[in-house]
């Protein structure tokens, strides 16, 4: 199948007063992290880690778009190395502007320049190889799919009180998925990623009037298909509620776990 991304990107601001998907997430692990967060106004001090995912989100995003453009250009024909060379010279392209546009935060962070392009440039070539032997092979059955893509997409629903944005929507035939792209490489979703998924099908499923039962988690090298679950959804709206507790005065109960220790809030909670 010759598969084509038509991408639009889509950016718009929060509306105040909404529940993000992704703080229903940080609910389900820990109420109070979210008590924090949200009504002590506590800030997560700004790591290596945390921001070298920013970062790889961010060249994930910019990759998927620009490749869209060039594979939609594409002619039968064509040759595997000039599908390599127009993808790699793109990924490149994109490295090094969102490394530069990064690079006084990076260096603030004891992190690298110059060795976190080349680590980039590595994984990407390996990435641009593996998608031109799937586009050559698409190319040279001369049949036509059109995956439509909207990369960044924000959404909301007033009535439910929730927004999130999704990092990609396709649309495979008829069947609409949500797209999570992570920059840690998993042999299988976490339910916490899945449950992130649950929450941008629930919105689609209002916005676009139509079923999305299931929805994809990209690693860097791979792609899951995850089956997304009613009870799934209904949990999302459980989460929402209490949420609206806690925001609405409620203050949730500490509760010790094996995850304190790894938290950026455990002096705050047991170390007064």
């Amino acid at each position: 199948m010759n598969v084509l991304l038509i991408t639009s990107y889509v950016r718009t601001g929060v509306r105040i007063g909404m529940i993000q998907v992704t703080d229903l997430v940080t609910l389900r692990l820990c109420p109070y992290r979210f008590y924090l967060e949200k009504i002590q106004k506590k800030k997560v001090p700004t790591t290596q880690e945390m921001y070298l995912g920013t970062v790889y989100h961010k060249i994930a995003e910019e990759t998927v778009r620009r490749e869209s453009q060039i594979i939609a250009e594409l002619k039968p024909g064509c040759r595997s190395r000039q599908v390599f060379d127009l993808l790699y010279m793109e990924y490149c392209r994109v490295i090094r502007n969102v490394i530069l546009r990064r690079k006084l935060k990076l260096t603030s962070l004891n992190i690298d320049c110059e060795s976190l392009l080349q680590e980039l440039r590595e994984f990407y070539k390996e990435a641009a190889l593996q998608k031109a032997l799937s586009v050559k092979k698409a190319l040279e059955k001369k049949e036509e799919g059109i995956i439509v893509g909207d990369v960044e997409y924000y959404i909301e629903d007033t009535d439910l009180g929730l927004l999130g944005r999704v990092d990609r929507i396709e649309i495979h035939g008829d069947v609409l998925l949500p797209v999570e792209i992570k920059t840690v490489e998993k042999k299988r979703p976490a339910f916490s990623e899945v449950l992130q998924l649950a929450g941008y099908a629930l919105l689609l499923e209002r916005e676009r009037c139509t079923a999305v039962k299931r929805g994809i988690i990209e690693y860097p090298s791979t792609r899951i298909l995850v089956d997304i679950p009613d009870n799934l959804k209904e949990y999302i709206m459980k989460l929402r509620d209490h949420a609206l507790q806690i925001l609405g005065g409620e203050v949730p109960e500490k509760v010790r776990t094996d995850k304190c220790d790894r938290c950026h809030f455990f002096e705050t909670c047991w170390q007064r």
